[in-house]
């Protein structure tokens, strides 16, 4: 029987406020038992792409194959303070530790370090990390990595943020923006992008076939 672990962020949390009370299969469960594989589902609501790489790299060896669901690009993580930072969809900075949220205000639109071209290769720097460790792996995006409320704060035109991003990382498969072109039914309510139940049978019906050739 073959080891899978799949790691993301609420997308695969079952604590996200969004599946509290539910029976909510995720989509690596279904496919999973579907090829006989024992698998490890990590999820954390609200953190960014260096927490999903840090988690893969601290529990991955030892699992057979990796599935890798990757977040928004503009999440950051603040390393051993139970903290994560973004930015919602009215551009208000939220933090889960709220001491950090001035601080984090601050970094984001006082200086470079947030500007598109430095989040984007810091982003495909943790994705190519885990390629190259774990050459038995699976990669998609589970929210959109980018947000068009985010890039109208920068000069260089949504587009071509959108283009390098495909390009680079190299990744065919975005859950939210799949869904979003089924329907809201998809997802666990109405104007809530987490993928229900429906949406994650969905996803599992899509990925069968990549999936075979991995877990068979």
């Amino acid at each position: 029987m073959k080891r899978v672990l799949a790691v993301g962020c609420s997308f695969f949390d079952k604590r996200c406020k969004s599946y509290v009370g539910t029976q909510i299969d995720f989509w690596p469960k279904i496919l999973a038992k579907e090829f006989n594989c024992d698998i490890t589902i990590l999820g954390q609501s609200g953190c960014g792409n260096r927490s999903i790489h840090d988690r893969i790299i601290d529990h991955g060896d030892g699992f057979d194959f990796i599935i890798a669901q990757w977040t928004q690009f503009w999440r950051e993580d603040w390393v051993n303070c139970n903290a994560n930072w973004g930015v919602d969809d009215t551009n208000n900075v939220y933090a889960t530790n709220s001491t950090y949220e001035n601080v984090y205000g601050q970094l984001l639109w006082e200086t470079n370090y947030f500007n598109p071209p430095a989040v984007i290769d810091r982003n495909i720097r943790w994705i190519n990390t885990i390629r190259k460790a774990y050459p038995n792996s699976f990669h998609l995006f589970g929210p959109r990595p980018i947000d068009s409320h985010i890039v109208q704060h920068f000069s260089i035109p949504k587009k071509f943020i959108l283009k390098s991003v495909n390009q680079r990382s190299r990744i065919e498969y975005c859950v939210n923006n799949i869904l979003r072109e089924k329907g809201e039914e998809y997802f666990i309510a109405p104007n809530d992008g987490h993928p229900g139940q429906l949406g994650q049978d969905y996803i599992a019906d899509l990925l069968y076939g990549e999936m075979s050739k991995c877990l068979t």
